[in-house]
């Protein structure tokens, strides 16, 4: 599945205002897993995504202020092409005219297979003022206000409609037809927010920051979220944080709208869904043994609530989502940086974690429980430098439904040749991902039964010039 793809992004500045423009233009990416839970190599995609960010900033505009207005505009069109069965395909239709594996009330031959265009476009406009005050003693005290306005416009293409599929006798052709879904065609959300941070040194050596942010959905409705850390300063070496916060996750206009039906259940969507919401508590700690070498020890746990989940609905094989998961979750993340006059530098990480379903008390299925990166950079000649990179994914357990063994850990190795000249903008890479062949898949739900496969050895070249 190869890609095309080209990018530009630029920053002007002058005086209180800066511009940020950033411009990517897909031309041809592979899309992987399709609709249909296959690998389809002529499946693919293109589209554009453009975002404009201008920002004012004025130190001098109030006395003890430091004031910035950010205005932004995003705009992003996608239009995937799905390859779902391929030319010749001979597919069993249900009596609603829906492809079901299940159903044998009759045969449906596809001599151009079933394919599906899709057109998406994505409108963010935004505004943001933001106020930092300087005129107390010992604290920095920012806050801001902004609104956001989000529209989504979506339109389906396929020669498998239950319409055209109830009608046919044995030949489907290849035609398109658009597919009308009313509550998912055009949709608009709206957002305001408001939020107040304090940073107080209560001491030398220890800060109290707080701060609470408030948002309000046009679709979903309001949340309040706070946060509260104290930074300690035991010594020059070592630093100490202890740190709460709130967080939510509004639904996406998919839960909130859109309906899935498989061969296996139908799934819809609920309008009166509320934003997910997750509590973190961290204790972490910055230790600098000596000026190159930096670890950091982060021991965490985690509530979360009113997760979107699919509930058994009156009728069997019938799901709707509700606000109805909870989990619960801890664990640690350990990093390490290290450079070794200017000619060998390290960064390494390792991290933990336990999160169950405070419902069926088992392991929150798919996410790795340990995962381990390595990464030393070497500076063999003064413009050449060689790096590489070592992944390791481990312990990862599937849904408590599907009755596949759990998927076995992996490790993926890459290394890459750059050579930069200081006094040039260019530079030059190449390099080999997944050096050792390494077989390696993600998880996917039980209908791909050999879940996805990762790519395999592969080369790569990159070249660069920035002005």
């Amino acid at each position: 599945m190869d890609y095309k793809i080209t990018d530009f992004y630029s920053t002007i500045s002058k005086d209180y205002f800066t511009i940020n423009q950033m411009f990517i233009q897909t031309d041809s990416f592979g899309l992987g897993l399709g609709y249909s839970n296959n690998v389809s190599p002529e499946s693919n995609a293109k589209g554009f995504h453009s975002l404009t960010d201008i920002t004012y900033r004025n130190t001098e505009l109030l006395s003890d202020w430091d004031v910035s207005v950010r205005a932004a505009y995003q705009y992003l069109r996608q239009e995937p092409y799905f390859k779902l069965f391929p030319n010749g395909a001979i597919l069993p239709v249900d009596p609603k005219g829906i492809l079901n594996p299940y159903s044998f009330e009759r045969l449906l031959y596809f001599p151009e297979g079933t394919h599906m265009d899709v057109y998406l476009r994505d409108q963010i406009a935004s505004i943001e003022l933001i106020g930092i005050y300087l005129g107390l003693n010992k604290h920095y005290i920012r806050n801001g206000v902004g609104f956001k306005s989000m529209t989504e416009k979506n339109r389906w293409f396929n020669n498998y409609s239950a319409d055209r599929l109830i009608e046919c006798d044995w030949i489907v052709s290849g035609e398109k037809n658009e597919i009308i879904i009313d509550e998912l065609s055009d949709l608009t959300r709206n957002l305001g927010f408001a939020f107040i941070q304090d940073e107080w040194s209560l001491l030398s050596s220890l800060d109290l920051i707080s701060g609470i942010r408030y948002d309000h959905y046009s679709d979903v409705g309001q949340t309040v979220n706070p946060r509260l850390a104290f930074v300690w300063e035991v010594n020059q070496r070592l630093t100490s944080k202890l740190l709460y916060g709130k967080a939510f996750r509004a639904p996406s206009f998919s839960e909130l709208f859109a309906t899935s039906e498989s061969e296996t259940k139908l799934s819809s969507s609920n309008p009166d869904l509320s934003p997910e919401i997750i509590d973190t508590l961290e204790l972490a700690f910055d230790y600098r043994p000596i000026p190159k070498l930096r670890t950091v020890l982060t021991l965490f746990g985690l509530r979360a609530k009113d997760m979107i989940v699919e509930i058994p609905a009156d009728k069997i094989f019938e799901f709707i989502l509700e606000n109805r998961g909870e989990i619960d979750g801890y664990g640690f993340e350990f990093e390490l940086e290290w450079d070794y006059r200017s000619i060998f530098s390290l960064h390494s990480g390792f991290s933990y974690q336990h999160v169950i379903d405070r419902q069926t008390h088992r392991r929150v299925p798919y996410a790795p429980s340990m995962d381990f990166y390595f990464n030393p950079h070497w500076y063999i000649l003064p413009d050449w430098s060689v790096d590489a990179q070592l992944f390791w994914i481990g312990k990862r357990v599937r849904e408590s439904t599907d009755g596949r063994p759990n998927l076995s850990d992996y490790s993926l190795v890459n290394l890459t040749l750059r050579y930069h000249q200081q006094k040039t903008a260019w530079n030059i890479a190449i390099g080999i991902r997944n050096v050792l062949n390494t077989d390696a898949f993600e998880p996917a739900p039980p209908e791909v039964p050999h879940d996805i496969p990762l790519s395999g050895r592969s080369l790569f070249g990159e070249v660069t010039y920035a002005f």
